[in-house]
């Protein structure tokens, strides 16, 4: 066996034993884990100073720990704690979301586990042969990381609603709803055959839910914004004489494609205003097209939280509205 040969084998035998030491998946394995900590958005990154310092601390700020869309106040998607590997203890290693950046000559991957030290827990273990390649390696990965983290902290936040949610009113059935899981605190204030209306009242906030449907075209997309506008015109009402709530067009809002229950879907994030008052603030809304039952499904949520952070609330909701579930074609019964 050549020198080359040989140092490739060892490299990848270290790279091994890395993540079965360190990222390997406890989640089936019957062994009882503690508890994580942290809360969703919350995100540990362990990485040296060596390899912080070189250009990708910025990079992660700027994309993990950039601003969240559709906020009035800047809002960081994660919040960011960074650690040496000398101090990830063992009390550390219990958080739910780590971020580790390891250096291992001639190898580079991207490894996810789950469970390791704690539950429920994601670790997502990058490594590169230098740290210089940190920087181009994470924002090439972006889209990825923030796909797992998500998805990890929807999961977390899932069980934790699950546990407070209220049975779907049955105004959402007749909508086509088979499942939502809404937090307790939300009461129907309007009820239509196409229209649901549901709000919360708290100390520092008023919160909106309103779920519609419309008739299926292949151009619904070009009408998610003037239908909502419309409902929201028509259904909410300012302050003062002829106010009326709409979106936001001076901070234009972020459309992804996405989708919910298996079916296409737009994700939309903005912020909406009452015109001719002075009220605001963020929505998420998710447009759902059932083509082959013939609806548009449109699930919206506005925030109204005067000088309060809203990034967590955002996050709640969009928890809510992904894990929708609809009736299909004839087995609904919607006409």
């Amino acid at each position: 066996m050549s020198y080359g040969t040989k140092r490739m084998v060892r490299n990848a035998l270290v790279v091994w034993g890395l993540f079965a030491a360190a990222g390997c998946d406890n989640s089936s394995s019957g062994i009882i884990l503690p508890d994580s900590n942290g809360s969703p958005g919350e995100l540990l990154v362990v990485a040296d100073d060596s390899v912080w310092f070189g250009g990708t601390g910025l990079v992660v700020a700027e994309t993990l720990g950039g601003p969240m869309d559709g906020l009035p106040q800047s809002e960081p998607k994660y919040k960011l704690t960074r650690i040496p590997h000398a101090a990830f203890k063992p009390l550390l290693q219990r958080c739910k979301a780590l971020l580790r950046l390891v250096v291992q000559p001639d190898s580079v991957g991207v490894y996810r586990s789950t469970d390791v030290w704690a539950s429920p827990q994601l670790v997502v273990t990058v490594v590169a042969a230098r740290a210089a390649d940190f920087p181009e390696l994470l924002k090439r990965e972006q889209p990825r990381l923030e796909q797992w983290f998500g998805e990890h902290d929807r999961a977390a936040l899932a069980g934790r609603l699950k546990q407070s949610a209220q049975p779907l009113p049955e105004e959402l059935k007749v909508l086509g709803l088979n499942q939502m899981q809404i937090p307790s605190g939300f009461g129907v204030t309007l009820a239509k055959d196409t229209l649901v209306i549901m709000r919360l009242d708290g100390k520092k906030t008023t919160q909106f839910l309103m779920c519609s449907r419309s008739r299926w075209t292949p151009e619904w997309r070009s009408r998610i914004q003037s239908t909502r506008d419309t409902l929201l015109k028509r259904h909410f009402e300012g302050g003062q004489p002829k106010s009326y709530m709409a979106t936001e067009m001076r901070l234009a809002p972020t459309l992804k494609p996405t989708q919910v229950d298996g079916l296409p879907a737009v994700e939309i994030r903005g912020l909406w205003r009452t015109y001719g008052d002075f009220m605001g603030g963020p929505f998420l809304s998710y447009a759902v097209a059932d083509s082959a039952g013939g609806w548009v499904y449109a699930l919206n949520a506005l925030v109204y939280s005067p000088g309060t952070p809203k990034r967590l609330t955002l996050l709640e909701f969009e928890t809510t509205m992904r894990g929708a579930r609809f009736r299909r074609n004839k087995e609904s019964g919607v006409q």
